[in-house]
């Protein structure tokens, strides 16, 4: 697997090791959610800098089938 596949990894070990030991489903669920999320803001900022397609609010409005509210 790829180098951004062993980062991934031992990102979401960190996560995991850094939570204290009687983690309760529910925090863990809540650190594993806010990881993901993390990493899809970063995923984003890097696509935004890197010249992938971008969006208008009016495009992804669009895309989702929903209409701006004034």
């Amino acid at each position: 697997m790829g180098n951004g596949t062993s980062t991934l990894k031992a990102d979401a070990r960190r996560v995991i090791d850094e939570l204290p030991d009687d983690v309760t489903v529910t925090d863990l669920w809540a650190a594993i959610d806010a990881f993901v999320v993390r990493k899809k803001i970063e995923r984003g900022l890097a696509a935004s800098s890197d010249g992938s397609p971008r969006y208008t609010t009016e495009e992804v409005m669009a895309r989702l089938g929903l209409s701006e509210q004034g």
